[in-house]
């Protein structure tokens, strides 16, 4: 099969994993952007101690942070704002 003929990626192949804290001012507005998307995901209160453990497992010292996988469960994204996510997702609108 040629990489034309190959099936697009679709966004419920795609899996996210989105790290924030209650008192991070530029978390709502990520917060908001992931919740207007139809793709399965979770998000991790890094103000919790699993959540912090999860996090610093991952590299993640900074919130917000959304992680987004494959469908093999690579990561393939990190995105810390609205403007890093409408990027990758104006990527995707492109090659789909």
């Amino acid at each position: 099969m040629s990489k034309a003929e190959e099936p697009a990626a679709t966004l419920e192949s795609v899996t996210y994993e989105m790290y924030t804290k209650k008192t991070c001012p530029n978390c709502p507005p990520v917060k908001e952007f992931m919740a207007h998307l139809d793709m399965p995901g979770r998000a991790i209160d890094v103000d919790t101690e699993e959540g912090l453990a999860e996090a610093a497992k991952k590299g993640i010292f900074a919130s917000p942070t959304v992680i987004f996988y494959n469908e093999n469960g690579i990561e393939t994204a990190r995105c810390h704002n609205v403007e890093e996510l409408e990027v990758v997702f104006n990527k995707v609108a492109v090659t789909a």
